[in-house]
């Protein structure tokens, strides 16, 4: 689907209705792999320990809190570039 969208977007001349119906199948993929990837969590979840649940959450706290650190860093970095310029 991605590949099609690209494709669509290089086509000469212009037609933006392929486009348009090259992204709403790709919207429609990424929805239908993002309930997959929740009904996957929710049971892999659910055969969890209460112990186990606990420290699951916790690691996705922390990778959530380095991730949005980096995030900081990199805003940073590309604010310092544009005032230099």
């Amino acid at each position: 689907a991605h590949e099609a969208q690209r494709k669509a977007i290089e086509v000469v001349p212009l037609n933006e209705g392929l486009i348009r119906s090259t992204s709403d199948v790709l919207a429609g993929a990424d929805t239908e792999m993002a309930i997959l990837q929740g009904r996957i969590h929710n049971e892999i979840f659910a055969i969890l320990t209460p112990e186990q649940q606990a420290k699951a959450v916790k690691i996705t706290a922390n990778r959530e809190s380095r991730m949005e650190a980096r995030h900081r860093q990199m805003r940073g970095r590309m604010q310092r570039r544009l005032q230099k310029k």
